[in-house]
Parts: structure tokens; sequence; C-alpha cells
């Protein structure tokens, strides 16, 4: 029992030391705002939004977008139809609105590979007019100032890479507020270890970059095997290039909306896809925090069995790791929930805290064994 212990120890003291790396980090973020000399911006945007079967979300989308306070003449909306089977393509097509242009990937089988969505998202590239690419997905909203607050980020500060928030609405479920609650967290420790320089995250729903840096290192070239990785494995293969190309913009001005999974099913298996990309990581440190995080959640489920062998003192072991996590998760997950604007969100902190570590561990071991699962009607892997 003395050497689990020990083990406990060092897992709740790694973990405390991360959360307050991430918690410093983002307070030395600054918050961006446009400086006052900053005008409309000069950069030709691209935005490009791979879509599959999205009817029921694809025109708010377009019309969060074609409402951005960027001059209109300045960007491009292009949407890659990825096979759908609904009324998705139609309903772009009757879009009206002269900076929408739509593409098919079926007219396309050549780029057609195991992601469609990177294949998706280089042919949108290769049809791109602008110098910065900026991507979202079809289920998403932006806010009015996005592009302006993207362009100007990136025109000041000079950054080729940039990553901004992307979080939940529409959340009325536990599920649903799990999800918009656990987000918020990952968008603090992205801002954080991309302000820190020590960790490198993303998300594709909110991240532009430059085309031709894109091009520089051959698009998805050799991370194409996977369907994940459009984000975070195309941003670590661009920081091995250029090592301070990347900046986070952090502002609710510049944060995408998106939708959560709607039922348990599709929760995993998102978050198995996300696990499935973990595997060919370049970024140590972001591997390392994934183990600290997936171990402190395995010792605290897998403890209270191990009782059996143990003696009762595993339990209440168990219970003091569980406590010393959901203090320091309290925590980090207070502060996004007052930058986001959510403070609503933490009534459900007791709850969303059994989740996550319920669902870190299960996800950690099925990842290990599942390499491939159905995501929108399609078996990947």
């Amino acid at each position: 029992m003395i050497y689990v212990l020990w083990i406990v120890i060092l897992l709740s003291s790694s973990y405390v030391f991360l959360i307050y790396s991430f918690l410093r980090h983002w307070e030395l973020l600054p918050e961006w705002k446009p400086p006052l000399y900053w005008k409309a911006g000069k950069t030709k945007v691209s935005v490009i939004i791979p879509a599959r079967n999205e009817a029921e979300n694809i025109e708010s989308c377009l019309s969060s977008l074609i409402q951005q306070d960027y001059p209109s003449e300045l960007f491009e909306i292009i949407i890659i139809d990825d096979h759908s089977t609904d009324k998705t393509p139609v309903m772009v097509t009757a879009f009206n609105a002269k900076n929408v242009k739509l593409f098919r990937l079926a007219d396309h089988p050549d780029q057609t590979q195991n992601s469609y969505k990177k294949a998706a998202l280089e042919l949108g590239i290769s049809q791109a007019m602008g110098d910065l690419i900026v991507t979202t997905d079809a289920d998403c909203i932006a806010e009015q100032t996005w592009l302006s607050y993207l362009v100007s980020y990136h025109e000041v500060t000079g950054k080729k890479l940039i990553a901004a928030p992307v979080i939940f609405h529409g959340d009325h479920t536990l599920l649903e507020q799990f999800q918009a609650l656990d987000y918020m967290g990952m968008m603090l420790m992205t801002g954080a270890g991309i302000h820190g320089g020590f960790l490198s995250m993303s998300n594709g729903a909110n991240l532009a970059y430059l085309k031709k840096v894109f091009q520089q290192v051959n698009g998805f070239e050799h991370i194409d095997q996977l369907a994940s990785g459009d984000d975070l494995l195309l941003v670590q293969k661009i920081l091995k290039k250029q090592a301070d190309a990347m900046g986070f913009v952090k502002s609710t001005e510049a944060t995408i909306k998106s939708l959560p999974q709607h039922s348990w099913r599709t929760f995993f298996q998102q978050r198995l896809r996300w696990a499935g990309k973990s595997t060919v990581y370049t970024d140590n440190t972001l591997k390392v925090v994934q183990m600290i995080v997936f171990f402190i959640c395995a010792v605290i489920i897998l403890l209270p069995i191990a009782s059996i062998w143990l003696g009762g003192n595993a339990i209440f072991t168990a219970i003091g790791l569980f406590m010393v996590k959901a203090l320091a998760d309290f925590i980090l997950l207070k502060r996004a929930a007052v930058f986001f604007n959510r403070s609503d969100l933490m009534r459900i902190f007791i709850p969303a805290e059994f989740i996550h570590t319920f669902y870190i561990f299960v996800v950690g071991m099925v990842s290990t064994f599942v390499k491939s699962y159905k995501w929108k009607g399609r078996r990947v892997r």
C-alpha cells in the first residue's frame, strides 16, 4: 500500500502543478483587442467549411458569416460538400450571397483518402483566393467581429498560425452542459499552453493559417492516414518548421459557437475519434499531460476495486485523490466560465467531475484497442 500512496502523491502533485501552470499562463496571456490604429484590414481571407449532412445547421452558419463586419470584398466563404445525402448542397446553392462558393468532393475522387475532412479542406484551399485560410465547421456560428479579430491579430502580431476559442451553445441536457463546461476548460488550456510555449493545441472550428505556410509543409501529407487531426496534427507539423509561428486570440469576440453531441453514443464516438490521433502526436508535452490526466482518472476508478486486495484504505486514498482533482478542476473551470460568461454551468460541476473522470478512463482504455469507429455514417480509422 505504501507504493500506492507514493504513486497517488506523485500523480496529485503533477496534476496540481499542471493546473497551476495553465492558470498562470492564462492570466499572463493578454486579452486581444484590435489597436485603435488598426482599421479595416488588408488581408484577403478564405473561410473553408467542410460540410456533410448539415442541412439543419448550414443556413445559420452562413448567415453568421455574411454578417461579418470585415469588408465583404476581402473574404470568401468556400463550402466543400462531403458527399452529403441530405439537402446541404442545395441549401448552399440557394443561399443568396456572391462571396459564397460551393465545391463537391464527389467531383474530385482523386483527393479522397481515409480522412474525407482533410480531403475537403485541401480541395477548398486549392480553390481559395485568400492569403489567410480560416477554417470552421458547418454547425458553427461566428460572432460578427470574428474575422476582424483574427485578421487584426495576424496583421499586428505577424503570427502565421492562429488559434481562437470554440465554445458550445444550445446546451440543455446534463451531457450537453458537461461538454460546454469541459470545453471551456480545454480552451483555457489551449490559450495558456500556446502562450507559455509548452503545449500546441487547437480546434479546427476556429483555426487560421497562411495559405503559403500550408503549402510549405505540403498540407496534410504524412498525416492523412487518420480521419481526425486536420487541426492539431497540422499545427504540430507547422510548428516543427516554424516554432514561433503560433498565437492564440484570447477574446470572446473571436469565439466560435458550436453544437455539443446530443447523445452518449455520439459523444463517445467523437472522443474516440479524438483519442485515436494521440499515438501520432509529435508534441511530447501534450503526451505527458494526457498521460497524467488519464492515470489520475484510472487510479481513482481502479483503487476501490483494488481495495479487495489492498484493504479499505485504498478507498479513502481514491476519495482523497478525487478531491484533489476536483478542487484543481473547479478553480480552472471557474476561471474559464467567468471569462466566457457561462458561470451558470458551474452548477453542474459535481456531476460533471464524475463524468469527466469516468469518460477519460473509458475512452483511454477503449481507444487502445478500438482503432476504427463510425462517424457521420462512415466507418473510419
